[in-house]
């Protein structure tokens, strides 16, 4: 992928948060203003990146940071419009606009798993010094398999060489070959970094102790809108598993997370597909047919929920 940048050159990976200077604001999440690309542009960039999602993913930076794809540097932008438009309109390989501060990267992806938005956090105090955002311009073509949790593959029902809380599970039906993934009530443990798994975050139930001894009059809560996105997916036979990625606007509260469910609204007939991950931000499936599925994953919290709707058309090889 070729430099767009005014000086002609694509930067090396360690001069993404080395260009700036940290700014002297809070580091802690701003409030989100502007949630989205301006309108003007949004109707620019979806004519030709029919897969644009416009809403700014504050405080987010890709998955496998460096490692994640191509990053070229363009000076003619400073802002997330600016970014974006370079994006789909300058590129034709552009995957994420990625801001740091005031600078644009364009972000070609390696694969989907490794430009996956990530909140930043604690374990990433040198991003915590900056102002970072992305914005989804194209779904890499790319695309890696997201099921495996690490390099090593399993035989189904043969020994266990996968770690604590992990299973061997088939990548395609009727086949012994498969990969470790956690099992129910674990997730991956993104922070370790090492293939791990951890357990689901719970809340624990109130006890009789926390009740007040004097009856009062619970004041209802506003149950607030998320802005819920997910990208739809084109897959051509022989290929017959993808991943889709839910996004909601604004972000979890520290102290509190989203729960995640998908549900399958509508398969071809006699379908035999494979779901995995329906109540997990990320749903993979497998075995896919030709035809048209449709899925809706719901967004919840205490205090919040939303919705969205996803397509995947396979077609024939």
């Amino acid at each position: 992928m070729g430099s767009v940048g005014d000086d002609g050159k694509s930067p090396v990976a360690e001069s993404l948060v080395q260009q700036q200077q940290p700014s002297s604001v809070s580091t802690e999440s701003p409030k989100c203003t502007d949630c989205t690309v301006s309108p003007k542009v949004q109707e620019e960039i979806s004519k030709t990146c029919p897969a644009f999602q416009p809403t700014i993913l504050r405080n987010h930076y890709p998955k496998d940071n460096k490692s994640a794809g191509t990053y070229v540097l363009v000076n003619a932008a400073n802002t997330t419009d600016d970014c974006a438009r370079q994006c789909c309109l300058n590129s034709t390989d552009c995957n994420f606009a990625f801001m740091v501060q005031s600078q644009c990267f364009l972000l070609t992806c390696y694969n989907e798993a490794s430009c996956f938005p990530t909140k930043v956090s604690g374990n990433m105090p040198q991003l915590q010094q900056y102002n970072v955002s992305m914005v989804s311009v194209r779904v890499p073509t790319n695309i890696a398999s997201t099921n495996i949790i690490s390099n090593i593959t399993c035989e189904v029902g043969v020994g266990n060489r996968c770690k604590p809380n992990q299973e061997c599970v088939a990548v395609q039906q009727k086949s012994r070959n498969g990969v470790c993934q956690c099992t129910a009530g674990y997730v991956i443990n993104v922070a370790a970094g090492d293939g791990s798994c951890e357990p689901i975050a719970t809340t624990e139930p109130a006890t009789d102790a926390t009740v007040a001894a004097t009856p009062t009059v619970a004041t209802p809560k506003t149950i607030k809108t998320l802005a819920v996105s997910v990208v739809s997916k084109n897959v051509s036979l022989p290929i017959n598993e993808v991943s889709l990625f839910a996004y909601a606007v604004p972000e979890a509260p520290t102290d509190q997370s989203y729960s995640y469910k998908w549900s399958l609204i509508s398969h071809p007939t006699e379908d035999t597909a494979a779901m995995e991950g329906q109540t997990t931000q990320q749903l993979h499936l497998m075995g896919l047919k030709q035809g048209t599925y449709i899925f809706e994953v719901s967004v919840k919290s205490a205090e919040a929920n939303g919705s969205a709707n996803a397509t995947i058309d396979v077609f024939a090889g």
